[in-house]
Parts: C-alpha cells; structure tokens; sequence
C-alpha cells in the first residue's frame, strides 16, 4: 500500500505543478505591464548586481520604493540611494500596495524566481488594498489567502521561494524556500559528485543535455536507416524520453535550494559542541577549574593554565590561588545547584574572585574565576580622583552657569538694543520673577513645580530672553514715537511667536532638560491673560505656564513704572493698583497676591536697578 500511497503523493504534486503553471501564465497576461518591467529587472539584478555582491560575500540586496518618482532604487544603507532603477514605476506602484517600502532579496536567486515572486506579491496586494482600505473592492479568494500567507509568520512558498512581510520593519523580504527532500538529496548527490558546488551551473547544463538528446536521436535515425533493427526504435523512443525527462528535472532542481539541509546540519553540530565547551571554553580569557569533593583539580582550562605559569605554581599547588575554606565552599556547592557568593584571594600580587558551583550531572564543582588586578588598581586611581571630583564638579557647574547666564544676557541685550527705553529692564524684570517664584514656593498650586531643585535659579536666568522676538520687528514699529495703530499692533504682537519659535530651535538641539525651557514658555505666552483674552494662542487659566504667569505680573509692573514716549512713569502705588484691578482678568489671582505680599521687594529692586530717565 506504501507504493500506492507514494503514486498518488507524486501525482498529486505534478497536479499541484501544472496547476501552478497555469497560474503564472494567468498572472503574466493579468499584470503585463508589471510584468515587462519585473523581466527586465529580474535580469538585470542576474546578470549584473547579484553577481557583484557574491564576489563581495553580500548575500541580500535592498531595494527601496522611492516617494519621489515611485520606482524602485537600490539601497546603500542609511537612507541614501546606491542606484537608481529606471523603468520601474508600474512595478514599484504594485508593489507599493502590500504595505512595506523596503524589499530584502537573497543574491542566490535566479531571474526566473525573483520574477516570479514579484508577480505573486502583485497578485497578493490586491488583498492587502482590500484590508486596508475598506471602500476597496472585494479581491478574490486566491488573492486574500496570498495576502494572509505573506503576512503570517511562516511566509508564503511557491515557486521555490519564501516571501514574508515583515510590517514592523516596513520590509518584504524574498529568499528561497524548503522543496522536497527527495530533490533536495536528489540535487545535493549531483553537486557532491560534480565539478562545481553552484547550482546555477545546472541551468547552464540544460541546454547542453538536450543537444546532446538530440544528437542521439540523428544517430539512432541514421543506424535505423542503415540497419533497420527492431531494438533501434525502442533506444530512440528511449533516448527522447529520457533526455527530456532529465532536462526537465535539472530545469526543476536548479532552482532548489539545496543547501538548506547542511545549514541546518552545520547549526545543530555547532549547537552541540557550544554545549559540550560551555563549561570550559577554549577561548575564554579567565580561569576555570573542575574540582573534585575533596579539593582534587580534575581539570583547568587553557586560562587557568597560563596563570599557573605566570604564578610559578604547578598543577598540584593549585590550591594557593583558591580561597582557604575552599572545602567548605565545595561542600556547600556540591549541596546547591546556584552558585555560591563572589570571594576574593591575594596571591602572589594578583587579587583572584572565585565563585562556585556544582558541575552538572556530576559529584564535581566548576570554579569560574577573574583576575580582578586591574580593576583593583582602577579603584585606587579613581579614589584618588573621587577625592577632588566634587572640587572639579562644582568649578564645572559654576562654569556651565556662568556661560549660560552670558548666553541668555548677550541674546537679550541684542533684542533690547533696538529698544533704547528699556534700559534695566532685563535686571529689574529677573528679579521680580525670582521675588514671585521665592513667594509662591510653598504654596500648593506652585510648590511641586518651585520646590524643585534649581527651577527658580532658571526662572530668573530665563527671564530675560522673553523679548527676544522683538530682532524680528521692523524698526518703524518697534521704535514708533507714540501709541501702535491696530495693524501694527498685530505684527508687534508676533513678537511672541518669533522668540518663542527660536528658543524651541535652540531647546530642541540641547535637549528639553535644557535651562532653555523656561524661556520658550516665556517668551511665548508671557502675553496671555488669565481669562483668556491674551495672545498670540489665547490661552486660559491653568493652560498658561507658571513661568508665563509670572513672566507677566513682572513685565507689566515694569512696563507701568517705565517712563516711554508715548507715557509717562506710574509711581508703585498706581502701579499696583493696576495689576490689582487685573485680578481673574489679565492675571492668575495667586499671583496677583504673592506681588501684593513682596511688594516692598519690588520697591526695592526698581530702586536698586532705576534707569536715569526714570521718575
């Protein structure tokens, strides 16, 4: 029964073949203007690519969508673009539609099954356009069963071939497939006993062998016309049938890929022999000893023997690189199967840690060992700079403080030269912020923010950068000799976003931990208004950061006590009674509150830094 389940196993894959056939030639009359393309490609990646990158030892090629022009280019890694591959935008088009922009070839296939494969990921795409697109027309069921095959982990095989879409990666990548065994042996035996251990020579070989028929066949003609023997047209008929037998067979293996089976033979051999030296591996720079119950040495490992030597000691004495309760600890290890605690050994000027434990299936103890010397000689070094490391840190701190508060104030001062009635403006400006931040650290809508370590040293070196969008104001603006008219105030307004879109460039390049942060909120939103009525985003409440909030009570009190050409200075009292009258409206009421309680602070500081011009 064996035989006949064989016999109907063979026929049902010659079916399986012929009906396979059928398909490819669906499927080059169904994409014909993908298929020129794919032809012309796949023999150009043959006869001129994949054999460059085999001399060079590559075994995979990427090609790459381009969003350009839609065609395929090849890739060299990092983006850019090796060469491009013109007269593939119908192709790249199709392809595009299953998902991944990336395509990963193996360089051993042939043009026959590179093309092959780009006809079945045509085909297949129309199910991958259907799942992705609900409005997209049903495929058919052939085409869905493909997609899912591509999609799913094992991958879909035909024609010799395994395509596998691999999303995450945005990648498809095509390589060869397992056939059957028996062609895989079959194949294997032909290259063993032949001259050359590429199966592309195989292909080359078919034409050969079907001259060769045909030879055979004129001269099994010319004997029967010559001597007409009844055997004669048994070896003709035999000669045609068996060549084209074995021509169609090499047709068929030279696309096997044959050498899968002693890959994976070569992997379980190298599996094996990692097993058997993962105890003791030849290359392993530490030392190693198998040790018996009583201390005995049963083996040491190249490592182990190289520090003997250097340590003048022979195989017997051992036991002078091992700690002294040595027994102890192999007792204790033959007990336990995890491995016993680090312990450190002084001999001979060499610091040894050892660490034990029970060897496997055996009443024996694996002592894995580190000449830990160098580190020991490490740790004095860094002793020694640990002594004044704090020295060096806080003269490194101060000098990253002492360079960004430079930073903050030249950029400053370039905006506020354009203006020559600020003056103070950027001292007396900080110093509020901090008088605010020092008053509302404690309070409980504030504190998780301010009670931070350094978050109110960076307020007050931030502070200044809040009109740094004022270089982008035209002078006829900024500097005008009287009140702004509607539409110059809406341009004077995009002051905010301009030094706001700047501080975001700069914080993006030195990280959004930067002292940078502060200044952006700043510098944008230092206009908004507590019931949203302020600019440029129109902000309210609780959306408009601390340090905006702060930014300003601080920049309109100043703004009030500053004399302009257009008004005259307020004394405090008018002042404050201003930013009072703002509570809930233009200012956070909590703010408003902390001024109200530093006030005499802010009496001071406008003292402290009064411009000469100022009453």
């Amino acid at each position: 029964m064996d035989w006949l389940r064989n016999g109907f196993r063979k026929l049902a894959g010659a079916w399986r073949e012929a009906c396979g056939n059928v398909f490819f030639l669906y499927l080059r009359v169904h994409f014909r203007a993908e298929f020129r393309q794919a032809h012309s490609l796949a023999d150009r990646l043959e006869d001129d690519i994949f054999g460059e990158l085999l001399d060079t030892g590559r075994s995979q090629l990427l090609l790459t969508i381009s969003d350009s022009d839609d065609a395929l280019v090849l890739a060299a890694g990092e983006g850019k673009i090796d060469r491009s591959l013109p007269g593939t935008d119908r192709l790249a088009a199709g392809l595009a539609k299953i998902g991944p922009r990336n395509l990963l070839l193996d360089t051993r296939l042939t043009s026959e099954q590179i093309l092959k494969a780009f006809l079945l990921v045509l085909y297949a795409g129309e199910g991958f356009a259907a799942n992705n697109d609900a409005g997209s027309p049903q495929p058919r069921r052939r085409a869905r069963r493909l997609a899912g095959a591509i999609a799913s982990d094992t991958g879909l095989r035909r024609f010799a071939t395994l395509i596998h879409a691999i999303p995450d990666m945005g990648l498809l990548e095509i390589e060869y497939a397992y056939t059957e065994k028996l062609s895989a042996r079959m194949i294997d035996v032909w290259l063993r006993l032949g001259r050359t251990k590429d199966h592309r020579t195989l292909s080359a070989a078919a034409p050969k062998l079907g001259l060769f028929t045909a030879l055979l066949v004129m001269i099994d003609l010319l004997l029967w016309t010559y001597h007409p023997v009844s055997g004669l047209w048994f070896g003709v008929a035999a000669a045609v049938f068996l060549g084209g037998m074995v021509t169609y067979l090499i047709f068929m293996l030279s696309s096997v890929q044959y050498d899968r089976e002693h890959r994976d033979a070569l992997l379980k051999d190298s599996l094996r022999e990692i097993t058997d030296l993962s105890h003791f591996p030849l290359r392993n720079p530490n030392p190693n000893l198998k040790l018996g119950a009583a201390g005995e040495l049963l083996y040491a490992n190249p490592a182990a023997e190289t520090l003997l030597k250097k340590l003048d000691l022979s195989r017997e004495q051992a036991r002078e690189i091992l700690p002294e309760d040595v027994l102890e600890r192999l007792a204790g290890a033959l007990q336990e199967e995890g491995q016993s605690e680090e312990v450190e050994v002084q001999t001979r000027g060499r610091t040894l840690r050892w660490r034990f434990s029970r060897f496997p299936k055996q009443r024996a103890v694996l002592a894995t060992g580190v000449d830990v010397s160098p580190l020991k000689a490490l740790e004095l070094e860094l002793r020694d700079w640990n002594e004044t490391l704090e020295e060096r840190v806080q003269a490194r701190s101060l000098e990253i403080l002492l360079t960004q508060d430079v930073t903050i104030m030249s950029l400053s001062t370039l905006a506020e030269c354009r203006d020559p009635d600020t003056g103070a403006h950027l001292e007396r400006t900080r110093n509020y912020v901090r008088a605010l931040a020092e008053a509302l650290k404690d309070h409980p809508r504030f504190s998780e923010l301010l009670q931070q370590p350094g978050v109110i040293d960076q307020l007050y070196r931030s502070a200044p950068l809040h009109d740094i969008g004022k270089v982008g104001t035209r002078d006829a603006i900024l500097l005008k000799n009287g009140r702004l008219d509607e539409d110059e105030f809406e341009i004077m307004k995009q002051h905010a976003v301009l030094g706001g879109d700047t501080l975001r460039w700069a914080e993006a390049r030195l990280g959004t931990n930067s002292f940078l942060q502060f200044a952006r909120e700043i510098a944008y939103y230092h206009h908004e208004k507590w019931d949203g009525s302020g600019y440029p985003h129109g902000l309210k409440g609780e959306e408009i950061p601390i340090s905006a909030r702060l930014m300003a009570v601080a920049d309109v009190y100043d703004a009030l006590r500053s004399e302009r050409c257009y008004k005259k200075s307020l004394s405090h009292e008018e002042a404050r009674d201003m930013i009072a009258g703002g509570t809930g409206s233009h200012f956070d009421p909590a703010v408003v509150e902390a001024f109200l309680n530093v006030e005499e602070k802010f009496i001071e500081i406008a003292e402290q830094y009064a411009e000469t011009n100022q009453e």
